[in-house]
C-alpha cells in the first residue's frame, strides 16, 4: 500500500493515519522533508504502526498517540534522548483511552517479545513509550530510560 505522506488522513495502518505519526504537537504542525523525514523513516513509521495496529486490537480501545517521529531539532528542543528512536521513526509515545498507562504497560510486556518491541518502564507516567530497536535474546525489552 502506497502512503500519501502529505495527506494527514492517508492510512499507515487499519487504525493509524499520516498525522499520527508525524503531528509535532509543540510546533503545532507535522513533520516534513525538511525535518529530516525521509524514506527510511517513513518505512520504520509504517512497520511500527501495523504493530500498533495490534497494540489496538489487544486493548479493543482507541490508542490516542502523543507522538511518534520526531525531527532531531524537535527532540532537542523538547528535551528528548540525544539518540531518540523516535528520530529514526521506529519509537511512538501513546495512551490506550480509559486505562491506566502502569496497566497498559502491564499487559503489553508478555507481548514484546513476540512483536519485536522494547517498551520503557516508566511508572507513573501518563504515556507509554513503544519502539523498535533490535534487543538481542534475552536481553531487556522492558527498560529504564
Amino acid at each position: 500500500m502506497a502512503v500519501n505522506w502529505s495527506n494527514p488522513n492517508d492510512k499507515l495502518s487499519v487504525f493509524f493515519t499520516v498525522k499520527e505519526a508525524l503531528f509535532l504537537p509543540s510546533w503545532n504542525r507535522m513533520a516534513t522533508s525538511k525535518d529530516g523525514l525521509g524514506p527510511t523513516q517513513q518505512d520504520n513509521l509504517v512497520k511500527l504502526f501495523r504493530i500498533m495496529d495490534q497494540v489496538r486490537n489487544l486493548f479493543g480501545k482507541p490508542v490516542i498517540v502523543h507522538v511518534a517521529f520526531r525531527s532531531y531539532s524537535y527532540n532537542k528542543e523538547i528535551g528528548g534522548a540525544p539518540n531518540s528512536l523516535h528520530v529514526q521513526g521506529m519509537a511512538v509515545d501513546f495512551h490506550v483511552a480509559g486505562v491506566d498507562c502502569d496497566d497498559v504497560r502491564a499487559k503489553l510486556i508478555p507481548k514484546l517479545e513476540e512483536w519485536g518491541l522494547r517498551m520503557e518502564n516508566k511508572a507513573g507516567s501518563n504515556w507509554v513509550h513503544l519502539d523498535t530497536r533490535p534487543v538481542a535474546a534475552g536481553g531487556n525489552r522492558f527498560f529504564l530510560p
